[in-house]
């Protein structure tokens, strides 16, 4: 395609034999704890499961110890059992993480305070890593997460569904047949990849869906609601202020129990940095750094889950005895984002091989009408001159343009226009204008065209928002952005030159027809002197003016179609 995309650079750069060596080497360097970030769940009691059901399998005097505590609190016999079982876990809150919470008050401890703090240095980490929220980068990181997945599968896919490749093997009969077999072979390929591969990927997506729902997770608020309590001398925070943060969190937590593999932390890593060029060695030390940052974030979490019983105190949170984090999903639409970036990959393909046929074919039909082997390039506006990132719109149209001046109506179209110009007398003064315009403006061409290049060339208008573009400090990405807009001024004058060359050669024909072979009282009539213009060579002039008319209307012809084949698809 004309622009590399994020997954075709990367998979170029991957593909070379020294990154290869030295992400394999990596694999035995970096050393990347599997520890669960939190503990399997805790087995779960009769009493955890459903209070109610717990409270009717207790014995018969027990339950009336219960009713009996109900009716000196105002309570029935199930609330207050509810009740002892909040004070259980209260208790154990208190005997697992002492001095976090003053259960009496309602109150968190600075010590909570310190806990989170820590947490929240994971997020600070990983917060700069993750993507984008848009379906879009998503999708391709996934593609190019399951190319390290899976890559000689994946290789095939790239491979076997090119359009060249595509019609070399099966030769398709229309360009819709390409197409169809593009996709036929896309499924085929989809179809084989293994089911361990796809729990692989899926089990990947999940990790990093997990931990981007824990970077998302509001810390700044939930600290800013620790106070100073002066009375105590610390940091405190009620539980009304920070539950429903804390629920959140609990969720987010009881889903992030394992950490994100290895493959997937060094895919965010080179996905999350792909604008930047590295050398093996930077691009060695700058992943060994990220990955032993990633080791201590990631550690960080695991002390917290240690330090804190989250899932205890969401329930004290919930003043609800029977509460459980309820735990996100994550990872599920992987195979659809897959399939949609290869869905849009595939079509972008297509269109650019149809793209390619027919603008070859055109410019073959440019060559052979203009008798040239290739296309001249216009100073200034050429891909050549430009990022490969950058499309330079109408290159060709200016360059039919050119060689049309040059080679066609100079040489061709000149001399027996010009006897027409200072001769012909026309019927009507409406078609002398417009002949005279025509006229100048075709045998002025060449001039517009250098006027064009100025206005790009380093000391126009154009050319100097480029240079100022080119020196400004900022992202690679930010310039190139910069850069294409006003790449996109000259885009839109090389447009309106093309398309005011393309009417006055339609113009034209239709004056020369009408002076050959229109009829009296036509929109283009006559000339009245037809007979005798030019002279001795009237016959031979009236035979160039027929050759005119073909040849402009070929010209025409061509150069609307490279307009229409430069236009964006």
């Amino acid at each position: 395609m004309e622009t590399m995309s994020v997954f075709d650079k990367l998979v170029e750069e991957l593909s070379r034999d020294e990154r290869r060596k030295l992400l394999a080497q990596l694999e035995d360097i970096v050393v990347l704890s599997t520890e669960p970030l939190r503990s399997a769940p805790e087995p779960e009691g009769e009493e955890a499961a459903d209070s109610q059901i717990a409270f009717h399998m207790l014995g018969s005097f027990a339950r009336f110890l219960y009713r009996l505590k109900g009716l000196f609190t105002g309570k029935t016999g199930l609330e207050a059992y509810e009740e002892t079982l909040l004070s259980r876990v209260k208790k154990e809150i208190a005997h697992r993480a002492p001095r976090l919470a003053d259960f009496r008050h309602g109150v968190f401890l600075e010590r909570m305070k310190v806990e989170l703090e820590s947490l929240k240095e994971s997020v600070d980490y990983f917060f700069p890593n993750l993507l984008p929220p848009s379906e879009r980068v998503r999708s391709e990181f996934i593609a190019f997460l399951a190319r390290r997945r899976a890559e000689p599968l994946m290789k095939r896919l790239e491979e076997e569904t090119e359009p060249r490749t595509v019609v070399a093997e099966s030769r398709p009969a229309t360009e819709a047949d390409v197409k169809t077999e593009m996709e036929r072979r896309f499924l085929e390929i989809l179809g084989q990849l293994p089911e361990e591969d796809r729990t692989a990927i899926y089990l990947d997506c999940q990790a990093l869906d997990h931990l981007k729902a824990f970077c998302e997770t509001d810390f700044e608020s939930l600290l800013a609601r620790f106070t100073l309590d002066r009375v105590r001398g610390e940091y405190t925070c009620s539980f009304g202020e920070a539950a429903k943060r804390l629920l959140a969190l609990a969720d987010v937590l009881k889903s992030l129990r394992l950490p994100p593999s290895k493959i997937a932390l060094e895919s965010l890593f080179l996905y999350g940095r792909r604008t930047e060029t590295k050398d093996e060695a930077e691009l060695g030390d700058f992943l060994k750094g990220e990955f032993d940052a990633a080791e201590k974030a990631l550690a960080r979490i695991r002390e917290f889950n240690r330090a804190v019983p989250i899932d205890l105190l969401s329930r004290i949170l919930a003043d609800d005895c029977n509460y459980r984090p309820a735990g996100l999903s994550g990872g599920e639409d992987w195979f659809v984002l897959f399939k949609k970036y290869w869905a849009a990959r595939l079509g972008g393909l297509f269109r650019d091989y149809v793209q390619t046929l027919r603008t070859t074919a055109v410019a073959e039909k440019a060559f052979s009408l203009l008798g040239i082997r290739r296309f001249e390039a216009i100073k200034n506006y050429h891909p050549e001159f430009y990022d490969p990132k950058l499309a330079v719109a109408h290159w060709r149209s200016l360059s039919f343009i050119l060689a049309f001046s040059k080679n066609m109506f100079t040489p061709k179209f000149l001399r027996s226009l010009k006897v027409l110009f200072l001769n012909g007398e026309f019927y009507k003064t409406e078609n002398r204008v417009a002949f005279a315009d025509v006229f100048n403006y075709l045998s002025t061409l060449g001039e517009k065209l250098l006027f064009f290049e100025r206005r790009i060339g380093p000391n126009g208008e154009i050319g100097r928002a480029m240079a100022e573009a080119k020196n400004e400090r900022v992202p690679r990405e930010q310039q190139l952005k910069k850069l294409e807009q006003i790449l996109k001024r000259a885009d839109a004058e090389a447009l309106v030159l093309a398309e005011r060359t393309i009417e006055s050669l339609k113009l034209l024909n239709k004056i020369l027809n009408g002076i050959l072979f229109s009829e009296a009282g036509g929109a283009f009539d006559t000339l009245s002197n037809l007979g005798y213009v030019g002279g001795k060579e009237n016959e031979t002039l009236k035979k160039e003016w027929e050759k005119i008319i073909r040849l402009s209307f070929e010209a025409s012809g061509v150069l609307q179609e490279l307009v229409n084949v430069e236009a964006p698809v």
